[in-house]
């Protein structure tokens, strides 16, 4: 079990994940769903998976939560252009 309090050893906690092993990451709490998102964009990343603890539409070991970060990764990224 890696314990994480700072977003450094976070990112080192996730380069430490092993590519297509199954390894899940338990995340207790983060800051936003931006964090949130940011956070599973580089755990997808090592083909793994992360269960959000405050936050379990961000769960993606369940169907539910695998479906929102597919909402989610089809919403515009783009800032100011009003769409």
């Amino acid at each position: 079990m890696l314990m994480c309090s700072t977003l450094l050893e976070l990112e080192k906690g996730i380069d430490a994940l092993g590519t297509g092993t199954g390894d899940i990451l338990v995340v207790a709490a983060t800051r936003s769903m931006i964090d949130g998102s940011h956070l599973i964009e580089g755990i997808n990343d090592r083909s793994a998976l992360s269960k959000v603890l405050d936050k379990p539409h961000l769960d993606v070991t369940t169907p539910l939560g695998r479906g929102i970060i597919a909402f989610l990764s089809a919403w515009p990224r783009t800032k100011g252009t009003g769409s």
